[in-house]
């Protein structure tokens, strides 16, 4: 996703802490000093310091999401809310009875959509579970859309932490969606495989699941 020009970074830069995340009383200057910046960046510490624990983003990336979203997130009564609102989900059209997908939002907060765009790259090159979530899309489907598809997981997470001060992040590994998640679907895809070369395969489970016990 497009990265904005220094000029709109510097813009927003200045105006972000005043006006965005608290209503915080505002000098009788124009632009922020950076004493003034620095004591606005300390009140919201514990929210820095939350979005800082998410894979693919730093410091200034979580000064610059905070900026924009704020951090009461009763304003959003669920996580998907959130996601809505920013213009970060995949847009469907109706037409004739067959549903039309979109990669995303044509409108949406540019500023969020450069921030969770750079923190998707990043956390694509990343052995953790959100990075492998990225390689496997951006495969799949093209990076533009690994981008939306990792950027919306973003803000369900830090939705989910800015709802429950004091949590942290705590990446599930980069196997998460290989041992944990579609089980039986790649057991079959495993089997269909050995079938097509020749060979015939039976099943026994050395740790089985939950569902095979049942």
């Amino acid at each position: 996703m497009p990265t904005p020009s220094k000029s709109i970074t510097r813009s927003y830069c200045a105006r972000c802490w005043t006006a965005s995340i608290a209503r915080a009383p505002t000098s009788t200057t124009s632009t922020t000093s950076p004493r003034r910046s620095t004591f606005l960046l300390a009140l919201y510490e514990e929210q820095l310091t939350q979005i800082d624990s998410v894979t693919g983003f730093g410091r200034r990336s979580a000064q610059d999401l905070l900026a924009e979203i704020g951090i009461d997130m009763s304003r959003f009564r669920t996580a998907a809310h959130l996601v809505s609102w920013s213009g970060f989900c995949p847009l469907m059209k109706q037409s004739a009875g067959k549903l039309i997908g979109r990669n995303a939002r044509t409108k949406g907060n540019r500023y969020i959509g450069a921030v969770l765009g750079e923190s998707s790259t990043a956390a694509g090159h990343t052995k953790t579970r959100l990075g492998a979530r990225y390689r496997c899309l951006a495969k799949r489907r093209g990076k533009p859309k690994a981008q939306v598809a990792t950027g919306n997981t973003h803000l369900k997470i830090i939705h989910s932490l800015l709802s429950n001060p004091g949590m942290r992040y705590e990446d599930l590994g980069p196997d998460y969606y290989e041992t944990r998640m579609h089980h039986p679907r790649q057991v079959r895809n495993h089997v269909k495989s050995l079938e097509r070369l020749g060979y015939t395969v039976t099943l026994d489970a050395t740790h089985p699941t939950e569902e095979e016990v049942a």
